[in-house]
């Protein structure tokens, strides 16, 4: 709710984004347009004002959830493939085609990696990457990100100066290309 007491919901909301992707609801009395626009673009997925019928509200936490299992999909399989690159889910490794170990990489260098792999196509700053690895404290350390993607690329790509996995987008952030078919 907008209007709750000492840290409202558009706080909370923004507050929630710095390190999750959870899905967020705004439920308030608060219905002008700027309010609701405010909400949607600190982060919200949906914004319902009061009074609102049961019905409508499970119709949108339904459609809510659709939409975030999407992202979740990836890792209900086994095995997801980029290249050259296969990542096993199930035992927490990364393996490139014709090699007989595994790639040696760090719990953070996975977790990394595995944020690349849950936002195929999708460009993430700096910022963005920091905080959900590190955590929110960290959203400014842009040396620790780049020297962390230097290490990944050097493990995981066969020309490390010309990365294929993961990608810079000048000004932008990093992210890795979906797969031709």
């Amino acid at each position: 709710d907008v209007m709750m007491p000492k840290l409202d919901g558009f706080e909370t909301c923004q507050r929630i984004r710095e390190y999750s992707n959870v899905p967020i609801i705004m439920l308030t009395a608060k219905g002008d347009e700027k309010d609701r626009v405010r909400g949607l673009d600190l982060g919200a997925d949906d914004y319902l004002t009061k009074p609102f019928s049961a019905t409508e509200l499970l119709a949108r936490v339904r459609a809510v959830l659709r939409r975030a299992q999407v992202s979740t999909d990836i890792t209900q399989a086994r095995y997801f493939t980029h290249g050259d690159i296969r990542i096993d889910f199930a035992r927490a490794e990364v393996w490139r085609d014709g090699e007989s170990e595994p790639i040696s990489l760090s719990a953070t260098e996975y977790r990394l990696f595995l944020q690349f792999v849950h936002n195929v196509g999708k460009i993430m700053s700096a910022e963005d990457l920091l905080t959900s690895i590190w955590g929110p404290e960290y959203r400014k350390e842009k040396e620790i990100l780049w020297v962390s993607i230097a290490r990944l690329r050097q493990k995981l790509e066969k020309t490390p100066h010309s990365p294929t996995h993961i990608v810079t987008r000048t000004g932008l952030g990093y992210f890795m290309p979906p797969q031709e078919n």
